[in-house]
């Protein structure tokens, strides 16, 4: 079943509409309503690249932003509040410039920012009051000039209409909309900032996308709360995310097909690495990949994260090299995450087809242990010991399973 054809289900219906079509077609973000041409209203996706891609339903942000909210007042009812009332304020990501230079980077809106709200620009803030989950969102007042060098200026109707929110303001109207919504809440509401640990890159987010200074310093705010309310929400996916999930996924796997059938010595790693990126675009619409890709030949399959702009997906593929290629495309801002191993003429060495065999017995077992109330430490071990025991089975170690495990032999 093609690409194409497992998502076409799911494309809008054709509109004549110049309005409406002009936002799709120049980045795959529709209003919320559309017409067919005939004088009937038909509703449009959310996000959409184009014929063929995704159509992401404006529910899918929606129910992020109820989830959040009616999470963020069992968190306050558990604390000891009894009007769990309160604001949620998120700053999004930032524009940034390439050093000192004019070339603007291509943006990636922040993770949990866009979770709630599903916004593609840059310098944006959002607001959620709890428990009703009201949301509002707060855009840079954009000189004329903007027009001229970045295109047409949307107005704060057509962006309330295209976002799905009760309300657009101005950024620079962020402190007198926090202080009218507060003025709605019970006296012992607070403002609900960021603050809190990424645990793989071991950094801040109230480091790098601070608030302080643009909240009003008169109002009661908490730091402490927020933060881990949103990541355990976003932990569990809903519906709409996994249907997503599934689509980037779906390309991602379409697009590693491709590259292993193109793949053969004499190749340079950075040629698979456009086919992959390639595919994913032209087919899937992801304009951007999840992570740098790992295209890596031979011994550089050792190195965790090859691919780093000092070894950049360059060395040529050899016959009889095993080729470890981990590459995943992002849509909407969701990601895919795939390994793939094999050898680059096609053909496994007896000692290739081993250690090829003991992961993907690993794997399966995995799994199959898979399940409700599994721990992921459990899996880990599982995995661990599943490989070890097949290489004992073919040769390759010698001694206890259970001694090796307490040595991380197989970490």
């Amino acid at each position: 079943q093609s690409m194409q054809a497992r998502s076409k289900r799911r494309r809008p219906p054709s509109t004549d509409n110049d309005g409406d079509q002009r936002e799709t077609r120049g980045g795959g973000t529709a209003l919320a309503l559309g017409s067919n041409g005939g004088g009937d209203v038909l509703p449009q996706p959310f996000f959409m690249r184009g014929d063929g891609t995704f159509a992401v339903d404006a529910a899918l942000h929606r129910e992020a932003r109820r989830k959040a909210a009616n999470a963020l007042a069992a968190k306050l009812r558990t604390n000891g509040n009894i009007v769990p009332e309160g604001l949620i304020v998120l700053r999004g990501g930032v524009s940034r410039n390439r050093d000192d230079t004019d070339h603007e980077e291509l943006f990636r809106q922040e993770s949990y920012f866009h979770y709630l709200f599903g916004v593609k620009e840059p310098d944006w803030w959002g607001m959620v009051e709890v428990p009703s989950g009201r949301s509002t969102l707060f855009i840079p007042r954009l000189p004329a000039e903007y027009a001229v060098w970045m295109g047409h200026i949307a107005s704060a109707e057509s962006l309330r209409s295209r976002y799905c929110v009760d309300a657009v303001h101005f950024t620079d109207e962020l402190g007198a909309e926090i202080k009218s919504a507060l003025g709605r809440c019970a006296k012992t509401a607070k403002v609900h900032v960021m603050k809190g640990v990424n645990s793989d890159s071991g950094t801040d987010l109230s480091a790098v996308l601070g608030v302080e200074s643009n909240l009003p310093k008169d109002v009661p705010r908490d730091d402490a709360t927020v933060y881990e309310v949103l990541a355990e929400c976003r932990v569990i996916k809903s519906k709409s995310e996994l249907e997503l999930m599934r689509y980037v996924s779906w390309v991602s796997s379409n697009a590693h097909v491709a590259t292993m059938r193109q793949a053969a010595p004499g190749q340079k790693e950075y040629q698979m690495e456009a086919t992959f990126l390639y595919h994913c675009y032209f087919s899937g619409g992801c304009r951007v990949a999840a992570y740098t890709s790992i295209c890596a030949c031979g011994p550089n399959s050792a190195v965790l994260h090859y691919g780093h702009a000092g070894a950049p997906n360059d060395a040529a593929v050899r016959k009889g090299d095993m080729l470890l290629l981990d590459m995943g495309a992002e849509y909407h801002c969701y990601c895919s995450d795939i390994t793939c191993s094999f050898p680059a003429d096609g053909v496994f060495t007896p000692e290739q087809k081993l250690v090829f065999e003991a992961v993907a017995t690993a794997q399966r077992a995995v799994i199959s242990a898979m399940g409700v109330g599994v721990s992921w430490s459990d899996m880990h071990v599982l995995m661990n010991r599943t490989i070890l025991e097949e290489l004992k089975r073919g040769g390759v170690l010698v001694g206890d399973v259970d001694a090796m495990l307490v040595a991380d032999l197989g970490a």
